[in-house]
């Protein structure tokens, strides 16, 4: 079984104050245990001892030396990852006036490429439990059949909604999405360049997205 772990950064909003860039990351540990020990060793290594028993670490409220840590972490251990931004000037208008759409085509298009990479077999996709109910579903059945009528293979598929506290790998997954859109958003590349080596698939989408061979 595959397990893919997913997680964003910035905002599909299309007004002045929202981001310019939005981006999605995957992540998929080689060695689930191995990988997810990272968030515990940060945890007992980076935070005050007051602090080490909170259920979620975040990057958007990390600071500088325990994002370093984490995602050094991660790059030491057996884990693919995958991502794409979005550059919001470049969304066609049809698409900025259905935000859901637009959310579901884009996490549709990377899970549909990172399966291609992939023997045929069972993947398990956990998503934030963050989107209410109704989206969820919308969600669920959109992913699945569109990932499934791309191309000429049946994927076996199961997705989960998960809280983020709750799950080690999608806390990992919410950091690599936090050093992709300091990249793109505020052209800082030093966390980014800590995980490079471990992306598969990642760039800009309808622009420059690169697939590496590994």
């Amino acid at each position: 079984m595959v397990y893919v772990y997913f997680d964003e950064s910035g905002n599909l909003g299309f007004s002045r104050r929202s981001t310019r860039n939005f981006v999605i990351a995957m992540v998929v540990p080689g060695a689930r245990r191995r990988v997810e020990n990272c968030v515990k060793h940060t945890k007992m290594r980076k935070l005050p001892r007051k602090h080490r028993k909170v259920s979620e670490v975040k990057f958007s409220k990390a600071n500088h030396e325990v994002r370093e840590y984490l995602l050094r972490c991660i790059s030491n251990k057996p884990v693919d990852l995958y991502y794409l931004n979005i550059e919001k000037s470049m969304v066609y208008p049809d698409l900025r006036s259905n935000k859901s759409r637009l959310y579901n085509f884009i996490i549709a298009t990377l899970f549909k490429w990172l399966i291609e990479r992939y023997p045929p077999q069972h993947f398990h996709l956990i998503v934030d439990k963050s989107l209410a109910r109704f989206q969820r579903e919308n969600f669920d059945w959109y992913v699945e059949n569109r990932a499934r009528l791309w191309g000429e293979r049946r994927v076996d598929m199961t997705i989960t909604h998960e809280n983020s506290s709750n799950s080690y790998g999608l806390q990992i997954a919410d950091f690599v999405a936090g050093a992709v859109f300091h990249k793109y958003e505020r052209d800082n590349e030093e966390y980014y360049n800590l995980i490079e080596d471990k992306i598969c698939i990642g760039g800009t989408l309808w622009k420059d997205v690169v697939f590496y061979e590994k």
